[in-house]
């Protein structure tokens, strides 16, 4: 049958010597993939090791993951890592190798989020006290900040829609706003 991924979320698991997340965590980093084989029979756990990456989040289609990659200051996120993800089916389960990087990304920011064509994904980046939200197009590379915000505003949460829209919030410290950019699809078209 078809087959798809989830991704377990265990927080932003990034230093992989940390006593503190030796002690409350479920080992050193890595991604917890649940192979799902239609119709939603639910398979074996598969556990692949994710050194100084955390925060995964696999694309639409399960071909791709993107994860933050640590080594920032105070053990922040440095960048981000593309992944394609190969599955073979072995046994009740499957095995999934991650060790093709596709793709690395050297900014700080939050969580990623695909869009649903797989070509971009957008995240919102800290700077003192604003955040603005940044789209990356994989096909070149190329980043743009989508946001402007003055000291004292946050865009944050980024969501891709699935007509290529994306969806975020902008937080002012009193005020909350959604606002939602076409970005994507204007540099889609050329």
């Amino acid at each position: 049958g078809d087959l798809s991924i989830q991704i377990q979320f265990d927080g932003l698991r990034l230093r992989e010597q940390d006593e503190d997340h030796q002690r409350n965590r479920r080992g050193p980093p890595a991604f917890r993939l649940a192979p799902l084989e239609q119709p939603q029979k639910q398979l074996k756990q598969v556990v692949v090791d994710s050194p100084f990456e955390g925060d995964a989040v696999l694309s639409p289609s399960g071909q791709m993951v993107i994860s933050r990659i640590a080594g920032g200051e105070n053990g922040g996120p440095l960048g981000y890592s593309v992944r394609r993800v190969d599955t073979e089916k072995f046994g009740e389960s499957y095995i999934i190798n991650v060790e093709q990087q596709l793709a690395t990304f050297c900014f700080s920011g939050a969580k990623a989020n695909f869009s649903y064509d797989e070509r971009f994904f957008v995240t919102h980046h800290h700077d003192g006290q604003k955040s603005n939200i940044i789209l990356v197009d994989l096909m070149d590379g190329q980043q743009y900040q989508i946001t402007n915000m003055p000291e004292g505003t946050r865009a944050v949460f980024p969501h891709f829609r699935s007509d290529g829209w994306f969806y975020f919030l902008v937080r002012t410290g009193e005020e909350e706003f959604i606002l939602a950019s076409d970005y994507a699809l204007i540099l889609k078209k050329g």
